[in-house]
């Protein structure tokens, strides 16, 4: 249980970063793409699917 909880807790970490990194780290510094070009929507998804993963199945 505890395991399943830290995994869960570093992709939660992970998606805070993702949130408040800036835009010209991740070679959007131009203008905002849509979301489905946009790799920081992409990047929150799969680390959300991850914690599904890990608290569900882990």
């Amino acid at each position: 249980m505890i395991g399943r909880l830290a995994f869960a807790a570093v992709f939660a970490l992970l998606i805070v970063w993702l949130i408040v990194i800036p835009r010209d780290r991740i070679g959007q510094e131009e203008r905002v793409p849509p979301w489905w070009r946009n790799v920081r929507v992409w990047a929150i998804a799969i680390a959300a699917s991850q914690i599904a993963v890990y608290l569900c199945w882990g």
